[in-house]
């Protein structure tokens, strides 16, 4: 029987027939004409009949359809089993003992990627207008951001206003800011935020803020006609930087922002409508910035997913791309710079959350910007250091990605290498690039840190919200005498130097330009919660050492002065106007950890949840004592309820090490 249903996009009704229009495998080998009566054709499950004579290819949407009605069937089916299989030759694809395979080879993943994402303008006949690329944005950008690891809408009254600043009266008019005024927010911007997150498109930006300053409407509309994206980007810039600057109360500051953002995805719109290109990934930069800054934007997960999709599609991930094959230089240039733009954010941003990656290293084929150039000429200063923020994307995912079987001191050599090829800080032009990347080199150290001690642990979660805890190294000591002397942990902890990792994050999050709200977004957030989680370890571990496993006797941490530099490689201390040879006390290190938390937890109420967390977790550490009823239940219940996997892990190891310490 020929296959049944609707094609989406067929000019008319499928017809039944009789007959088939092209002949079976064995058929066509015998060379028969088409149109014979035959039996099953491997090659129909690709096609649908339209008439006797006509056939059309099967869209995806109908081919998804059908591989799950197809699934469906085989889970229902009483002998029905997951086996692996091989098709052709190859191995490793998993399929079943009856029906389709569930990797299809009529399904082109990279054309699934253009067709789902890209929405080139040339097709944009062929794709649902429910489901466009400005819609699904505007969808992602009306949830609530406040809790970055999740999605949903917290309450009716977030409803109202997610509805009201993107849908108010008059928002397609111009919103008219005067010259100097606009000039300001640019200089805040570039002086702040530009030098940590993708290179901004100055030229463009200028030409934006032109039209929406100039007195004359008329050239604002020509603008807007012509090329939205450049409006898009100013009010963009203009939007972010109240967020960032202490300059604006923050009242105020997050009102005028998330005014400018309802403005910006209207714009937002027509830009989709009428480009496809570098112009596009570059507004996305800015939206993706905007919401790791304010929660008003919703997800920045989701957002740097939708900006890399659109690039990966655009084959600006490769080099050898059809679309890379027939421009300029400094077109390429362009695409290189876009790619790598996305590629730091979604490093970032899956970092700090826990999240899979959008692509994988061995994927991405793409030169960095200024590689195999011919052009010989000195590149600007900051230039430099964005490329080296790029280097610094590219060494994160591989650490995180290897973290579950390459050492620490392996990890720590590729951070070191990273670190010693840093541009040089030739003044004032560049300090706050080069301590932004000191910075990221002592955070990625401290990641690295914590995925070792991870490493010592077998942690299960089970479905009932349950976790069980144990050390490896534990089951030795069941089996022999071990010196209480020479505790596994302790000694893994000053072979990594913990604490002195931890003093120079501290320090790196204390230089005089982040006691404000200049740079604490939402990574910065987290940044400063794994700092604080691996000081209560390092204190759990190094009194457990100290005092051993019966006494009674308290450490007044108070008193305790460690110095952090002392035996430390001279690549580990901080370089700089801003370094400090301070020692810092725990407490220090914790106060500081939910004092950054604190002023993030302004945009971002998840973090403070997690400057709660601390804070139930440090009296129980530092009493010195446990109670195995309502101590011990209380900090598992406050570790739970982490997200980030690692981070998550990391509280039950302390959980474990406080029950352990306490028996």
């Amino acid at each position: 029987m020929p296959i049944s249903g609707s094609e989406e996009g067929s000019p008319a009704p499928r017809t039944e027939v009789s007959h088939r229009v092209f002949a079976c495998e064995r058929c066509s080998r015998r060379k028969q004409r088409a149109g014979c009566p035959c039996a099953t054709s491997e090659r129909e499950k690709g096609v649908v009949q339209v008439s006797k004579t006509e056939i059309a290819r099967k869209g995806y949407v109908t081919t998804l359809l059908e591989r799950i009605a197809s699934l469906e069937q085989q889970l229902t089916a009483p002998d029905a089993t997951i086996c692996e299989t091989s098709d052709n030759g190859r191995s490793g694809h998993r399929g079943t003992q009856s029906g389709w395979p569930l990797e299809s080879a009529d399904v082109n993943m990279e054309s699934l990627s253009l067709s789902a994402m890209a929405e080139p303008i040339g097709r944009a006949g062929e794709f649902l207008k429910q489901l466009s690329i400005p819609r699904v944005i505007t969808s992602v950008t009306e949830t609530y951001g406040g809790n970055p690891e999740a999605t949903s809408r917290v309450d009716s009254l977030w409803d109202g206003i997610s509805k009201y600043i993107r849908h108010p009266s008059g928002q397609m008019h111009r919103l008219h800011v005067e010259p100097a005024e606009a000039n300001k927010f640019l200089e805040h911007y570039l002086d702040i935020v530009d030098f940590r997150f993708p290179r901004l498109p100055l030229a463009k930006v200028k030409l934006g803020i032109d039209a929406i300053t100039c007195e004359d409407e008329s050239a604002y509309n020509n603008i807007l006609q012509k090329d939205p994206a450049l409006i898009f980007m100013a009010y963009m810039v203009m939007a972010i930087v109240p967020l960032v600057s202490d300059k604006y109360p923050i009242s105020q500051g997050s009102f005028v922002s998330i005014q400018l953002l309802g403005k910006c995805l209207k714009v937002l719109d027509r830009v989709f409508r009428q480009e496809d290109g570098v112009d596009i990934i570059q507004c996305l930069h800015l939206l993706v910035i905007f919401s790791i800054h304010c929660s008003a934007a919703g997800s920045s997960w989701h957002l740097i997913g939708f900006a890399m999709n659109k690039c990966i599609s655009l084959g600006y991930h490769t080099e050898i791309s059809p679309s890379n094959s027939a421009i300029s230089p400094e077109e390429r240039e362009q695409r290189r710079w876009a790619f790598w733009s996305c590629f730091l954010l979604d490093r970032l941003i899956c970092a700090a959350l826990g999240r899979p990656f959008a692509i994988h290293n061995d994927y991405v084929t793409v030169s960095l910007p200024g590689e195999g150039s011919i052009d010989s000429s000195c590149p600007d200063p900051r230039e430099l250091y964005y490329i080296h923020l790029f280097r610094y994307a590219r060494l994160l995912s591989s650490i995180i990605t290897s973290s579950s079987v390459e050492k620490f001191d392996s990890a720590l050599s590729r951070i070191l290498q990273w670190r010693m090829a840093t541009p040089p800080n030739i003044g004032v032009l560049t300090r706050e690039p080069y301590l932004h990347q000191t910075s990221l080199y002592h955070t990625l150290i401290l990641r690295t840190g914590i995925h070792e001690i991870l490493r010592g642990y077998k942690i299960y979660e089970a479905e009932d919200g349950m976790a069980t805890v144990t050390h490896e190294r534990e089951l030795v000591k069941t089996t022999a005498a071990v010196n209480t002397t020479n505790d596994p942990e302790y000694q893994m902890m000053v072979d990594i130097k913990l604490f002195d990792i931890c003093t120079a994050v501290a320090c790196s999050l204390d230089r005089n330009r982040m006691t404000g709200r200049h740079y604490l977004s939402h990574l910065t957030g987290y940044s400063a919660f794994s700092m604080g989680l691996a000081t209560v370890y390092h204190e759990l571990v190094r009194r457990r050492e100290a005092l051993g496993p019966n006494s009674s006797q308290v450490i007044d941490n108070e008193a305790e002065v460690l110095n952090p530099l002392t035996g430390t490689p001279s690549g580990w201390s901080l370089v700089g106007e801003n370094s400090t040879k301070r020692a810092l006390k725990a407490s220090e290190i914790l106060n500081m950890a939910s004092s950054k938390l604190e002023i993030v937890a302004r945009q971002f109420p998840r973090m403070h949840e997690y400057k709660q967390t601390l804070e139930t977790i440090r009296p129980i550490v530092f009493s010195g004592h446990s109670s195995m009823n309502g101590d011990v239940e209380h900090l598992k219940g406050a570790v739970m309820d982490i997200n980030p996997t690692h981070l998550r892990h990391l509280g039950l190891v302390i959980w474990h090490c406080h029950v352990i310490g306490g028996q």
